[in-house]
């Protein structure tokens, strides 16, 4: 459960699919996330360097995200079965 609560997590952060044939982005850009957002900056507007700064901040919040997963979640998983070992 826990695994899937991360995966899902990181996946919403990716999302591009099915936001981008439904809406493209949406009306305003209403539906606008970081994936479509890079797609929208690096290929219609040709703005390069903005797309590529823009992916290495959704890289860096996908990776605080698996860090803090890390340390909070798997670390108590990891000293509950130590704990079950010792006895």
């Amino acid at each position: 459960m826990r695994v899937w609560a991360f995966l899902s997590m990181v996946g919403s952060l990716q999302s591009f699919d099915m936001i981008w044939i439904l809406t493209g982005g949406g009306p305003a850009n209403s539906t606008t996330t970081m994936a479509t957002f890079l797609v929208t900056e690096g290929t219609k507007r040709q703005n390069y360097g903005i797309a590529a700064a823009a992916s290495v901040i959704l890289f860096i919040v996908a990776l605080v995200m698996a860090v803090l997963y890390q340390v909070l979640v798997l670390r108590r998983d990891t000293r509950a079965i130590g704990t079950r070992a010792a006895t």
